[in-house]
């Protein structure tokens, strides 16, 4: 997926992700969806579901795993 992964930074693809799960409670704010920036929450003010963008390195996390399977 690259850098940024899925959604990190495109609100279209949080958006399309979310999109259908207002019966699970997820409520998205558009506008906060715009907004965000790296980290931060996405949620509407009423919604059952906190949605939050988060920052991962998985390229990090793969080394890291691999270097504890061949070490370990």
């Amino acid at each position: 997926m690259g850098r940024g992964c899925i959604g990190e930074q495109s609100s279209l693809v949080r958006a399309r992700v979310l999109a259908g799960l207002e019966f699970l409670g997820v409520e998205l704010d558009p506008a906060g969806n715009e907004t965000v920036r790296g980290e931060g929450s996405l949620h509407a003010e009423g919604s059952r579901v906190r949605l939050h963008v988060v920052r991962t390195d998985e390229e990090w996390i793969v080394a890291r795993q691999t270097f504890e399977r061949l070490t370990g």
